[in-house]
């Protein structure tokens, strides 16, 4: 429902349009643009009903629907360096702060954050690749999967997802995903840069 302004006593008021009026006067707005532009409007709502990212970043979600949540909009347009999302389990901190997050610095796409150069290296740190990558993160990742983006990448149900037979993510733009875990020796992070770093859980 949407709202409208009314001035009354020298102050705005709002009242609430009912949904069918508001339904009637967008189809009315809709029927006066020419077919070829009307057309064009199928189209991009055809690719944005295809594209579960893109569903992500324009709704809000609801029990039926995919979208954000108030929360994770508040942690995607804090512009600070360093962002944290503090919540308790099965909340969707992996799903919103962290696979949307992902795929949209690697496709440099990101509606509120441009400071991220494209191509990209993502580094992700998650607990291991036995369960936390191929169960956890790689599964949220999947639910928001653009079509068409992967070069050299599979998605394995067991597995995750495996860039050229190793976990990772290679797109179409040059970015890529480095996925480590806390479980490797230091030693195997050492010299590792990327320009944006992801930490699925706080490290023990």
């Amino acid at each position: 429902m949407a709202p409208r302004g009314r001035r009354g006593a020298g102050k705005p008021v709002i009242e609430l349009v009912p949904p069918a009026l508001e339904a009637s006067l967008v189809r009315g707005l809709l029927e006066q643009l020419p077919m070829e532009l009307r057309d064009e409007l199928d189209e991009l709502i055809e690719l944005e009903e295809a594209n579960p990212l893109a569903r992500y970043w324009l709704d809000t979600a609801t029990p039926d629907r995919l979208g954000h949540s108030p929360g994770a909009l508040r942690f995607h347009t804090d512009p600070s360096p360093n962002r944290a999302s503090i919540s308790p389990n099965k909340v969707g901190k992996t799903f919103g702060p962290g696979a949307a997050e992902i795929w949209s610095f690697l496709l440099g796409c990101h509606p509120y954050r441009r400071d991220v150069p494209v191509p990209c290296d993502v580094v992700l740190v998650c607990q291991d690749f036995t369960n936390a990558w191929p169960k956890d993160v790689s599964r949220r990742l999947r639910e928001l999967e653009p079509p068409g983006v992967l070069v050299d990448t599979i998605y394995d149900r067991q597995k995750g997802y495996l860039w050229n037979g190793q976990p990772g993510i290679h797109v179409a733009t040059g970015s890529v995903l480095i996925v480590q875990t806390e479980q490797q020796d230091k030693r195997a992070h050492a010299g590792l840069s990327g320009h944006v770093v992801v930490v699925n859980e706080p490290p023990e």
